[in-house]
């Protein structure tokens, strides 16, 4: 057993109480091995040790962190237009994230690092019809009619699409890092809001082009949409979660909250 923690012993180890620790076992995050004789599981400590480090680590950066996750206006489009520039091949023109973010306010999130933004994101609602055509690749997201982009209201199901969620060029890997997990940190908490103001989320869309998107999709537990992809897209993957059925730390949150806002509603 000199290789292996237990269960109490790998959550003293990782600081984490049991609910915590259960969940990440049934995510896959934490190994579980049933020894020959043995009825309980155990835990390898070689995994465990590592995780431990990774998440002192990634604690350590939260307390010394000083960037700022907030709601975008339209005085950070520029700005934002001038990241996405450095980082993609091709940008949406200002004048249509403009009426992007005119129709819904809501549409976009920066986070800045000493004033200067080092990360965004842009999500909205698209009507169905439009969404499955820029996910098949036969329009662009550019040329969907304004009118078709909703609002984050409540009383009707939403179909929502990740238009970016993009970290800017830098150097130091460990911090591009920590930004992105400091936006699905924050993103995580903008779904769980959506859910207590009772924002019928039905589905949630994405469309990888890059590695890190597909393997960011794939951790969130996303779904290929195999019959959507295009073969001349190569490594270019439209992804669906679908909020009824999905087990993900992306909107664990807003199905809780959701089904909150239903109860006092009865």
């Amino acid at each position: 057993m000199e290789n292996f923690y237990t269960a109490k012993e790998a959550q003293k180890k990782l600081g984490v109480n049991v609910n915590k620790f259960q969940y990440m076992v049934r995510k896959g995050q934490i190994k579980k091995v049933i020894l020959p004789g043995y009825q309980y599981g155990v835990y390898p400590k070689e995994q465990i040790n590592r995780l431990a480090a990774a998440m002192e680590a990634a604690a350590e950066l939260y307390v010394h962190d000083a960037s700022v996750f907030e709601l975008a206006t339209e005085a950070d489009l520029p700005e934002i237009y001038a990241m996405i520039a450095r980082t993609m091949p091709r940008v949406t023109p200002i004048e249509t994230q403009r009426a992007w973010m005119n129709r819904n306010p809501e549409a976009f999130y920066t986070l800045r690092d000493n004033g200067i933004v080092v990360a965004y994101a842009c999500i909205f609602p698209v009507n169905y019809q439009w969404l499955e055509r820029v996910l098949k690749d036969e329009v662009r997201i550019g040329d969907v009619p304004v009118k078709e982009i909703y609002p984050l209201t409540p009383g009707r199901p939403l179909d929502l699409y990740i238009r970016d969620l993009i970290v800017g060029k830098t150097n130091d890997k460990e911090k591009s890092t920590h930004y992105a997990q400091r936006m699905i940190s924050e993103l995580i908490h903008v779904f769980t809001q959506l859910g207590s103001r009772g924002i019928e989320i039905r589905a949630i869309y994405a469309f990888a082009s890059t590695p890190h998107g597909n393997n960011l999709c794939q951790r969130l537990h996303f779904t290929t949409l195999i019959e959507f992809a295009q073969p001349h897209l190569q490594g270019a993957t439209p992804y669906k979660l679908d909020v009824a059925t999905a087990e993900t730390t992306l909107i664990d949150g807003y199905k809780q909250e959701y089904e909150r806002y239903k109860a006092r509603r009865r």
